[in-house]
């Protein structure tokens, strides 16, 4: 009985071990998802230039330009169209 005692004993521990493990890599993604969605936070920040929450064409141009890069303004709005299925100009809320 003893025995049959301490392989229980054994069990219960391995699964609170295997939890708290669990619990704290579960932890660790979190922050690692918090920490990148405020990374894309602040690069979406960089792009909404008047702070509406939303990304035009010409703030997409403007911040893009700004950082050597040739655009062409219709191509970008075409890019911008195609991916705004929900009409709300990339709205980051």
């Amino acid at each position: 009985m003893v025995a049959g005692r301490c392989a229980i004993q054994i069990h219960l521990l391995t699964y609170l071990l295997i939890a708290l493990f669990s619990a704290i890599i579960d932890s660790h993604i979190y922050c690692r998802v918090c920490c990148l969605f405020a990374e894309l936070r602040t690069q979406f920040a960089q792009f909404d230039k008047d702070n509406d929450g939303r990304i035009t064409r010409e703030e997409f141009v403007g911040v893009m330009t700004s950082l050597g890069h040739t655009v062409d303004a219709d191509k970008v709005g075409s890019m911008l169209t195609a991916a705004d299925t929900d009409s709300k100009k990339f709205q980051c809320s």
